[in-house]
């Protein structure tokens, strides 16, 4: 036997079974796997090479998540080849006992793994028996793993984008935003926000659960989270600034605490804070104690509008055009 090839193998396996169970099962703590640090390259490196190009932005998360996907996989396989090849004479041919060669081990891993039953080779020892079944068993979990992984990653897709129609349709620009929320009836406006609230709130939940969801582009202005938040918020915003008993406290806080969690779950792994906040929309009389160009940097509200900017611009959106509505 040789130990090296072996403890290489299960080392393989073992970091593959951590940063699967981190990536697809722990909220929170996926952001850092491994895993999710090769995705965030991949994004970071589209997005330098694609250059705003946004129909091609909206191909990079499905390949990034069949990449992941695939990568889980072929560690998977590397992992039991190396500890099938380790075993020597442990693997051998079914139809003349020969010791297996090299691919030969890799080949039985690959079918192991994948469940198919079926292949010229078998292992010989009770150890080696066990082997061979954990490799099946880990192969079946894995599968099943992946495709929960994959469709709750879809669905979260969709209720990204949902959201981002929905909060669309508040207003094409923060002015828009403000017009409409300050002809609504109270009870009506209340109910607006109550829903966008706790939407979003379940959007920065399901980014903790699923950190490869950020890397999901829309190609379309209208169903993109970052510019249709950022909309909404300024034009909220601009209207309190005009009208201090809008909304009620209560409904206010909701608002300000699932922005805040949202934003939050985006900030420093995902978005780096612009420099300087972005120009303010329309003539607001600022009641944060800001300079109306941007906002002062240093307060929460200039830090909150140096983070909405930033996150608008890495999904190659343009704060004047796309949120300001300025040509």
């Amino acid at each position: 036997m040789n130990v090296a090839l072996l403890l290489t193998g299960l080392a393989l396996l073992v970091v593959t079974v951590l940063d699967v169970g981190a990536t697809a099962l722990a909220f929170d703590v996926g952001r850092s796997s491994a895993s999710n640090r090769l995705v965030g390259l991949g994004w970071k490196t589209a997005r330098r090479v694609l250059r705003g190009r946004h129909a091609a932005l909206a191909l990079v998360g499905p390949i990034l998540l069949a990449l992941l996907a695939l990568w889980w996989i072929m560690m998977v396989w590397a992992g039991w080849s190396l500890v099938f090849l380790a075993g020597g004479d442990a693997l051998v041919s079914s139809e003349t006992g020969a010791r297996a060669s090299g691919w030969d081990a890799v080949y039985f891993a690959g079918y192991t793994i994948t469940t198919l039953g079926v292949g010229h080779l078998e292992t010989v020892g009770d150890g080696w028996k066990i082997a061979e079944v954990l490799a099946s068993m880990s192969g079946f979990v894995l599968a099943s793993l992946g495709i929960s992984f994959v469709i709750s990653v879809v669905n979260a897709v969709v209720d990204k984008r949902s959201l981002a129609a929905d909060l669309h349709a508040l207003g094409a620009t923060p002015i828009d935003v403000a017009r409409n929320a300050d002809g609504l009836p109270p009870a009506v406006a209340r109910t607006v926000l109550e829903e966008a609230s706790s939407r979003v709130h379940h959007l920065a939940q399901q980014h903790l659960a699923y950190p490869v969801l950020h890397y999901f582009h829309s190609s379309d202005r209208r169903t993109a989270l970052a510019p249709s938040l950022a909309v909404v918020d300024e034009g909220i915003e601009l209207l309190r600034s005009q009208t201090t008993d809008w909304p009620d406290p209560w409904t206010w806080a909701r608002w300000d605490h699932a922005r805040t969690v949202f934003l939050g779950t985006l900030q420093g792994t995902f978005v780096v804070p612009a420099e300087e906040p972005p120009r303010m929309p329309g003539p607001a009389t600022d009641t944060h104690g800001d300079d109306h160009a941007g906002g002062d940097p240093t307060t929460t509200h200039g830090r909150r509008r140096a983070l909405l900017v930033a996150f608008t611009s890495q999904h190659g959106w343009d704060w004047e055009s796309d949120v300001l509505g300025d040509d």
